[in-house]
């Protein structure tokens, strides 16, 4: 049960955490939910409850629909190969700029949030969540560096994807290949080698999750 305190707004609280139990899958996509069962585990009234779940519904987290079951909301494969296909196209023009018009101090930055995730991977249990944030801080470094960090807020906010991510890696728990993967990212646009850089990013981000959805389509119902 999560933990309440008196010094916050419960509504929050328990929003919060149920974002991070559907993130993580711990509410697993098409799963049913009881609102009487939450009310229990959260240890509250079914006035908040309500206002927390109409606030998972209006951010996509779950479908809440009257006289039906609410249900956490199934991953749709159509949104992510979309989001998938077009951050690719303009991560490889923002890596490109990245690679020409990067100082140290930003290459470094680039190497500090690579060094994070060993020491986050080196600690089992590895917390999944702080894990892809770290991924994500990556992502957003180029970004920022070249000026396009609205641009990458807009593409990093993805449920569907962010779930894909977290079964990758509840599922294989290779923490190092990814981090193999970014270590290669790093030098090749050190050495400004930038085809390595666009195949390496393709595999990276998009032939992956393809990837991971072929294989898990038939074993679960978490896809739309």
């Amino acid at each position: 049960m999560a933990k309440v305190s008196n010094g916050r707004d419960n509504v929050s609280i328990v929003f919060e955490d149920m974002k991070r139990r559907i993130l993580t899958l711990e509410l697993e996509p098409g799963q049913a939910l009881s609102e009487a069962d939450l009310c229990a585990y959260y240890s509250v009234s079914r006035t908040p409850m309500k206002t927390v779940l109409r606030s998972l519904d209006d951010a996509g987290y779950i479908e809440l629909s009257p006289y039906q079951q609410t249900r956490v909301t199934r991953i749709d494969v159509d949104v992510v190969e979309q989001y998938l296909y077009a951050r690719v196209a303009l991560e490889r023009a923002v890596i490109r700029d990245f690679a020409f018009s990067a100082g140290q101090m930003q290459l470094e930055d680039m190497d500090h949030v690579i060094r994070k995730q060993e020491i986050v991977a080196a600690h089992p249990p590895v917390d999944v969540l702080e894990f892809h944030e770290l991924d994500i801080r990556l992502h957003e470094v180029w970004f920022n560096a070249v000026g396009k960090l609205s641009v990458w807020r807009h593409f990093r906010e993805s449920i569907d994807y962010t779930r894909l991510k977290i079964l990758d890696y509840k599922r294989a728990q290779d923490y190092e290949l990814i981090i193999r993967e970014h270590r290669a990212l790093a030098e090749s646009i050190r050495l400004k080698k930038l085809d390595d850089v666009a195949q390496l990013l393709n595999e990276h981000v998009y032939q992956h999750i393809m990837h991971l959805i072929d294989d898990c389509s038939q074993a679960n119902d978490y896809f739309k």
